[in-house]
């Protein structure tokens, strides 16, 4: 159900009554997205490290317990709804909207951070555009290299990426509904975990004859 509603709300195939009359435009990434950079000294005792997964999945945080094995003396600080990329693996979708559960965390150089202009895009809307086919596709197209792995974004290309965008109250209505079905997803994912938790114990409890059922 998500992916068909991201696929019509973010295409302009399915539109809310109000903005029916106010069209999608089309816009390069760097008209509206802002290099920030935070460089920092490395720290000398252990800090904590954001990842990117690729595919989409987002942020994940790791501790680093000796500094001194980093090569890079200058990291970059991370802070809530940058937009954050793996310039190795964004072909890959490694690309996310930093969470404020990962604000303070550092990064190197090759994840480059940039801050919205939210009179025209705002992290809520572009979290999802990230995570669609035809985005990833362009990572792949602004990411030149060999076979294997070994693919570096440009990040002047990548500014030229052109996306279609709706207006920003449009924006938000999107957001919000997409964020709901997230909210629902997570809740039945727990209820799924709690089932199988219910499964193996009943399992264990039935096979084993500590419970029998009644003829």
């Amino acid at each position: 159900l998500k992916k068909a509603l991201m696929q019509q709300l973010l295409t302009g195939k399915l539109r809310f009554k109000e903005f029916s009359k106010k069209s999608f435009h089309k816009i390069e990434l760097g008209e509206f997205l802002i290099p920030t950079p935070r460089p920092v000294p490395r720290p000398n005792s252990p800090y904590t490290a954001l990842g990117i997964r690729s595919h989409g999945k987002g942020t994940f945080l790791k501790t680093i317990e000796n500094p001194e094995t980093v090569m890079m003396d200058t990291l970059y600080e991370v802070k809530e709804n940058d937009l954050i990329v793996n310039i190795t693996f964004a072909w890959e979708g490694a690309i996310a909207i930093v969470k404020k559960s990962d604000e303070g965390s550092l990064v190197s150089h090759r994840f480059p951070t940039y801050i919205f202009n939210r009179d025209i895009v705002i992290p809520e809307y572009f979290k999802y555009v990230i995570q669609t086919k035809r985005f990833v596709h362009e990572l792949g197209l602004v990411s030149p290299g060999g076979a294997g792995r070994n693919r570096v974004m440009s990040k002047t290309d990548f500014f030229n990426i052109i996306v279609s965008i709706p207006t920003v109250a449009e924006q938000q209505k999107i957001a919000a509904v997409l964020n709901g079905i997230d909210k629902e997803i997570e809740l039945l994912r727990k209820k799924f975990e709690c089932l199988k938790t219910q499964k193996k114990g009943l399992m264990q409890k039935l096979l084993t004859g500590k419970i029998r059922v009644k003829v």
